[in-house]
């Protein structure tokens, strides 16, 4: 059993880059990650499409990339976002 200090160990070593992190604190609320993509990228035209935390998608190569967010700006410039340490 993990005792809490280890637990607040834990949670002192991640960042929001941590993917569960990032998971547990925006889950699939497109306006808090809206607002983060917004402080991110100092731009506010960018709007979220869709929101997949999770999910697996393969190119050609067989290769696999974890999509967590679509977004769109003003010019139709789309956006995948993966979370990524």
């Amino acid at each position: 059993m993990i005792t809490q200090e280890e637990k607040k160990a834990i949670l002192r070593s991640m960042s929001l880059m941590d993917d569960a992190l990032f998971a547990k604190c925006f889950g699939e609320s497109r306006e808090c990650i809206e607002v983060l993509l917004h402080i991110i990228l100092g731009r506010n035209d960018i709007t979220i499409i869709s929101v997949h935390p999770q999910s697996w998608l393969e190119n050609i190569t067989c290769r696999s990339v974890r999509l967590d967010v679509m977004a769109v700006d003003l010019d139709g410039t789309i956006y995948d976002i993966e979370v990524q340490k």
